[in-house]
């Protein structure tokens, strides 16, 4: 975590920092991403760095949660633009702002995308299972908030759901630059880079998902 003589800093020296820092950790995985390189391009001495973080875990982990708690912020703890009562519009609208998230803070969106690909680093741990472990407790919690009032089934497997929902949510941005018309073949070699799109495009997208968690595969006609 930060030292007091970083939170001392300036606003705008911190964030000279933190943009610095998440631009190296988003061209490379965290084995390779290089502090001297952040100190290169801060122009400040090595010692300097050093006394507003530890090591290059200590800035890590910072910048995990920076990133995570920006995310929350824009995307789970904004109030929905939809009914509470409805769970799907509500799904709908989560999906809608994760995309509208990537889109509005790129930097933070493509970091947090590399997180889920460092799996299994001796150092870190399993990251991508421990964020998603933590979030589909949240993902439970909200389903037994809707239970009551929309409509849905008691026999549901509620970690089953919460994995599901979980999964779409981090497969949004994958989904997106394999059916994006159009996308430049060092877009598609970069997947952490998100494609340009229109706000009609992106509702659709989501609706589209939220639809088939709610209605599923089968044609109304043929269930018995």
């Amino acid at each position: 975590m930060p030292s007091l003589t970083y939170n001392n800093l300036t606003d705008a020296k911190k964030q000279q920092i933190l943009q610095i820092a998440f631009k190296e950790f988003t061209l490379h995985t965290y084995e390779k991403a290089s502090v001297s390189n952040i100190i290169k391009q801060l122009g400040i001495a090595k010692g300097s760095f050093y006394r507003y973080f530890r090591n290059k875990l200590d800035l890590y982990t910072y910048l995990v949660e920076y990133a995570t708690a920006v995310r929350l912020e824009k995307v789970e703890h904004h109030p929905p633009e939809t009914k509470a009562q409805d769970f799907f519009a509500f799904l709908e609208d989560n999906f809608v702002r994760r995309i509208k998230f990537e889109q509005q803070y790129p930097i933070y969106g493509q970091f947090l995308y590399n997180i889920m690909r460092e799996r299994h680093s001796e150092l870190l741990g399993n990251i991508m299972l421990k964020t998603k472990r933590n979030l589909m407790q949240g993902v439970i919690q909200k389903v037994k908030q809707f239970q009551p009032q929309a409509n849905l089934r008691h026999d549901l497997d509620l970690p089953s759901v919460a994995f599901l929902i979980i999964q779409i949510q981090f497969g949004l941005h994958d989904f997106i630059v394999l059916n994006k018309n159009g996308v430049k073949e060092e877009m598609m070699r970069d997947f952490s880079q998100l494609p340009p799109l229109e706000d009609e495009e992106i509702h659709k997208i989501a609706k589209r998902l939220v639809d088939i968690v709610k209605n599923g595969l089968i044609p109304p006609t043929s269930i018995h």
